[in-house]
C-alpha cells in the first residue's frame, strides 16, 4: 500500500506538471483514430513486505519487491465533442519480487512473477497547446506463478503454481503531443487483486497463492497513424 501511494504521488505530480499552463480546446482531429505505444518505467506486484518477526527469526533475509516495468499496447480514438474516446488493448510485463529466509538451519526462497493483458476505455482531454489528460478503466487479464522452496539437512522440497483471474484496472496520465504522428506520456495504472499472505500468517501454502494488485509508473512513446 506504501509503494501505491508513492507511485501514485509521483504520478500525480508529473501530470499537473505536463498540464500546467494548458489552455482551452481548439481543434484536435489530428489526435483521432488508430495509435500504438511503448512505455518503460517502475512498478510490480503489490506482495507484502517481510515483517519484523520474520526478519528477528532468520539470520539471515532479503526481499527485492518492485522494479523495472513495461507496457506494449495499442488502440483507436473517436473524437466526440471535445473528447476523444475510444478502445486500448495492452500486454504488461513487470520484474519478480523475491524473498529469501534463512535460520542458519533451514533455507525459505519465495518467487512471484507474472503479466497481464488489459482491455481499457480511453477518455481524453486534448488542449490547444499540445497538452493533454487522460483516464482509463477496463480489465486486467492477470496471471502470477508463486514458486515457493525449501532446503534443511536432508531434506529438501519445492511447490509452485500459477494462478489467473481478471481484475478492474484504473489508470491516470497527462502527456504532450509534439507532432500530429508522436507523442509522450506518463501513466500510472493499478489493477485491484488480493493481498497474498505474508510468511508470518501463511497456515498453508494456500495463503501465498492470492493474485496480487499491481501498480506501475509508466513514461511512453506513442505513434498515430491518424
Amino acid at each position: 500500500m506504501r509503494k501505491s501511494l508513492i507511485l501514485l504521488t509521483t504520478a500525480a505530480a508529473l501530470s499537473f506538471a505536463i498540464a500546467g499552463n494548458a489552455q482551452p480546446l481548439t481543434t484536435h482531429s489530428s489526435q483521432a483514430g488508430a495509435y500504438a505505444g511503448i512505455g518503460l518505467g517502475y512498478g510490480g506486484m503489490d506482495t507484502p513486505e517481510l515483517d519484523s518477526a520474520e526478519k528477528n527469526r532468520s539470520t539471515s533475509s532479503s526481499e527485492d519487491i518492485g522494479g523495472a516495468a513495461g507496457r506494449v499496447y495499442g488502440g483507436y480514438l473517436w473524437q466526440v465533442s471535445n473528447f476523444l474516446i475510444g478502445p486500448e488493448v495492452g500486454y504488461n510485463a513487470y520484474s519478480n519480487n523475491e524473498y529469501k529466509l534463512s535460520d542458519g538451519v533451514t533455507t525459505s526462497n519465495l518467487t512471484y512473477s507474472g503479466y497481464t493483458i488489459d482491455l481499457l476505455g480511453v477518455v481524453k482531454y486534448p488542449f490547444a497547446n499540445g497538452f493533454n489528460v487522460f483516464g482509463k478503466a477496463g480489465i486486467a487479464y492477470t496471471s502470477q506463478k508463486i514458486e515457493f522452496d525449501g532446503n534443511a539437512p536432508g531434506i529438501s522440497f519445492s511447490q509452485s503454481k500459477t494462478n489467473t483471474k481478471t481484475l478492474p484496472k484504473v489508470a491516470v496520465g497527462a502527456g504532450y503531443n509534439w507532432t500530429n504522428q508522436f507523442s509522450t506520456n506518463v501513466t500510472y495504472s493499478h489493477s485491484f487483486g488480493n493481498a497474498p499472505s505474508s510468511f508470518e500468517n501463511v497456515h498453508s501454502l494456500d495463503d501465498l497463492y492470492s493474485v496480487a494488485s499491481v501498480d506501475v509508473v509508466l513514461v511512453n512513446a506513442e505513434y498515430h497513424f491518424g
